[in-house]
């Protein structure tokens, strides 16, 4: 059942308020509806895009260079799945580990506390699940990732649910500008929309599901207006943003490149352990330089390393050789100045402050990447099938490269998981801490975020949370 606002009258009552349609908020909703629960999705957009609902996302950068607030993330049914390109992939066992000597690290829980929830998340992704990659030589491994087939989109592929009469409610157009709390509940939230309609929603339980950035403003502003009532330890909320880097690492010469496939590695998890080092996926995907960009190489290599410029020199028009960049997606480290505060100038059209996103880099990011890439090199050289040129920005380091953070639109961090009140703003079951009934899903609740691209884990999160909600409503 679709309604508009002015239809619920001036209060509505449901077991479960979810706040937001995207990937999180749309496989709780349905979760829960399947358990004979009575939902309510709030939508603060249309069904389709609209300049008025996308300029609620207008927020500033500061720090290292990033993607617009605006553009990056979508306002409207199905949220941000909408510009969602399909790539799966769990998070691997190790990422939800601490990691010696890197401070923020470490989930309260274990894969193997979300990997039941697997083959669910492989059906509502359309992807063939049971991810297996394959070990190679020397602490290096081949990555397999799978993409949604037909490409999954949450808005319009759950439309049909949503019209049934017997299904569960959708509001679009429904901005939640406040929460009304009492005795550790959530007792109410007021919504408006466009139009200046609004409603008092009651529920038994009300769960942010808006994305990284968007849960952490609204929680930071719900915060404030409770006198710091809502969040316990609020001086951790907002904080520990993560994105994925995702930049030009090297270049590397190979005796053979498949043009039709592409080739993603990654140190495995006992040789990271080792070198207590953070996860980077690198990847040969783009197609092989000319005969000339390899000859220029060789020319370069040959004046600071002799011995790889005379392999490749001995290869050269006898054997396939290619010359192509290799590009690192890797996990950003936690760092409590990367964070979302609140905007002391500028306001939406409900008066809720914009969104200020802090990113910058710090010296744990290029080791990562770093060291990460001198392995693949040793791969490569001690199997004799290629050599790596590591970019300048790392091998001597230099600043970071322009655009480093860009490429990828994952947000994640800003209300973290941990098991303790002090130490993050959910609990393991997604609760925040100090309120009963009031939880958030999504990647904001990610402590740390592998190279994987986040939709799976956001999916399990959503599929577990749904099973522990359940029978408390």
């Amino acid at each position: 059942m679709i309604l508009s606002l002015p239809e619920f009258g001036a209060t509505a009552a449901f077991d479960v308020c979810v706040v937001g349609s995207g990937p999180a908020g749309m496989t709780l909703a349905t979760a829960l509806h399947a358990a004979g629960k009575r939902v309510l999705v709030l939508e603060a957009g249309g069904r389709e895009y609209s300049d008025r609902s996308q300029e609620v996302y207008r927020g500033e950068v500061r720090g290292d260079a990033y993607h617009g607030l605006d553009y990056s993330r979508l306002r409207y049914f199905g949220g941000t799945s909408n510009h969602w390109a399909g790539r799966c992939r769990p998070l691997d066992a190790v990422d939800f580990e601490p990691r010696a000597g890197i401070d923020g690290t470490g989930w309260p829980i274990a894969k193997r506390d979300l990997d039941p929830y697997g083959a669910a998340a492989a059906r509502i992704l359309r992807i063939p699940g049971g991810f297996s990659d394959e070990p190679l030589a020397h602490g290096v491994e081949r990555l397999e990732y799978q993409w949604s087939d037909p490409l999954v989109r949450f808005g319009p592929d759950y439309l049909p649910l949503f019209e049934a009469e017997q299904g569960p409610v959708l509001c679009l157009q429904a901005n939640v500008t406040g929460l009304s709390t009492g005795n550790g509940r959530v007792t109410a939230a007021a919504v408006q929309d466009y139009e200046g309609h609004s409603a008092q929603i009651r529920a038994g339980s009300f769960v942010l599901a808006c994305g990284a950035i968007e849960n952490s403003r609204l929680l930071l502003h719900f915060d404030a207006a409770a006198q710091g009532r809502l969040v316990p330890r609020n001086d951790i909320l907002g904080r520990y943003m993560t994105v994925h880097p995702h930049t030009r690492v090297g270049d590397v010469i190979l005796e053979a490149f498949d043009p039709e496939a592409e080739s993603f590695f990654a140190l495995d998890a006992a040789t990271r352990r080792e070198l207590g080092l953070l996860n980077c996926q690198m990847a040969i995907s783009e197609p092989p330089q000319p005969d000339s960009r390899a000859r220029a190489l060789a020319y370069d290599l040959a004046c600071i390393a002799p011995g790889i410029g005379s392999w490749i020199w001995e290869r050269m028009g006898r054997d396939l050789v290619c010359g192509a960049p290799v590009i690192a997606t890797w996990e950003q480290a936690p760092d409590a100045g990367n964070r979302v505060t609140l905007s002391s100038s500028a306001a939406d059209i409900f008066g809720i402050p914009a969104p200020v996103l802090h990113l910058h880099g710090i010296p744990e990011d290029r080791r990562t990447v770093r060291e990460s890439l001198i392995r693949y090199g040793e791969f490569l050289a001690r199997s004799g099938s290629g050599r790596v040129r590591m970019a300048p920005w790392l091998s001597d380091e230099s600043a970071f490269p322009e655009g480093w953070l860009m490429g990828q639109y994952h947000q994640m961090g800003g209300t973290r998981m941990s098991a303790r009140a002090g130490d993050g703003v959910v609990d393991p079951n997604l609760k925040v801490w100090g309120q009963d009934n009031l939880y958030v899903v999504g990647s904001s609740v990610f402590p740390t975020g592998g190279h994987a691209n986040p939709t799976y884990t956001i999916v399990q999160l959503a599929l577990r949370l749904a099973d522990r909600l359940a029978p408390r409503l």
